[in-house]
């Protein structure tokens, strides 16, 4: 089982390794550019890999609304927390000063980090 799946937008990858690099060993963590093999049907393991987690920890900046996938995965933490909310929770982490207009929808109600 999964403990952490990191959804985020390719354009703050960095800071995903970050995350990744400072909770591994701690917990059982997903991030699909570390722990997908070459030859990998990626479609088919991130969405498996998130179902399976525990929480999903959703980055969030000004590219998250143009980052298709990332929305995806958040979308799917919501829709898991709303499912069970006992089986799965998101932790929206904020990596910039973020316009309460550009928050993606249902994270609003999520108690946040903020970042920067």
């Amino acid at each position: 089982m999964i403990d952490i799946f990191i959804a985020y937008s390719k354009k703050d990858e960095s800071f995903a390794l970050t995350i990744y690099n400072g909770l591994r060993g701690e917990f059982n963590i997903f991030l699909d550019s570390m722990c997908l093999a070459e030859g990998t049907d990626w479609d088919i393991k991130i969405p498996e890999a998130q179902k399976s987690s525990k929480c999903t920890i959703a980055l969030v900046s000004e590219s998250t609304n143009s980052s298709y996938y990332a929305r995806e995965e958040i979308a799917t933490a919501i829709s898991l927390c709303r499912n069970n909310p006992n089986a799965h929770f998101i932790v929206p982490v904020y990596l910039t000063k973020i316009n309460e207009s550009n928050i993606p929808y249902g994270l609003r109600l999520k108690q946040s980090v903020q970042f920067e």
